[in-house]
């Protein structure tokens, strides 16, 4: 038998049943390639091929299952037009901010069809606590926490957890203080609140277009 791995950001429960009803043996959330599903097959279920096959030829047996079911699971997914489900992380050291943006983040997915998952974080160590329990794609950060650590603290921090986060900062300053730090923090800087066309361009990042 063939262990199965699927990972996917879009169509989340469509592509969980229909995974597990094809024998999936783990289901995480995330993109991933046929290269990522041939990496994960080669450390799990190559030594399940009849010994004394050639290297090539047991990768083969290994591999071709699996990727059929994953490319039906996601061809599924493309036909039916559903949405993915992105996770956000958001920063700030006040209340009515992160309300506020959470509001307009949730208006904008709803009037698309998207759900989205949502966590706020006040300082640099309840983002820690998050960053810990959840995967997170997106993480929106004041720059200014009132704290020892500020935004590209936490930012540095959440892309030693996920090297594929998308990250966004907002500031009352000029952008152009701070555009040095942006840059090496691969971090691009919002309006307060994100505009439209700004939300539009996250969505676009982690591959979901309405």
């Amino acid at each position: 038998d063939v262990m199965l791995m699927v990972h996917t950001n879009r169509c989340i429960d469509a592509d969980k049943e229909k995974a597990f009803d094809l024998g999936a043996s783990a289901f995480v959330p995330k993109p991933l390639t046929v290269g990522d599903l041939i990496d994960f097959l080669a450390s799990e279920v190559i030594q399940k091929q009849p010994k004394g096959l050639p290297l090539n030829a047991q990768m083969q047996g290994a591999c071709e299952p699996a990727i059929e079911v994953y490319t039906e699971v996601h061809e599924d997914c493309r036909r039916s037009g559903q949405h993915g489900s992105p996770s956000f992380l958001l920063v700030n050291d006040e209340n009515y901010i992160l309300t506020v943006l959470k509001s307009v983040l949730e208006d904008y997915m709803s009037a698309h069809g998207i759900h989205a998952t949502y966590h706020t974080a006040i300082n640099y160590k309840t983002s820690e606590n998050i960053l810990t329990a959840h995967k997170i794609d997106i993480i929106i950060s004041d720059l200014n926490l009132n704290e020892s650590n500020d935004g590209f603290d936490v930012i540095a921090l959440a892309q030693t957890y996920y090297q594929d986060i998308h990250c966004y900062m907002m500031t009352g300053m000029d952008k152009r203080e701070i555009v040095k730090q942006l840059a090496a923090h691969r971090t691009t800087c919002l309006s307060i609140p994100p505009t439209n066309s700004e939300i539009q361009d996250m969505l676009d990042g982690v591959g979901l277009t309405p």
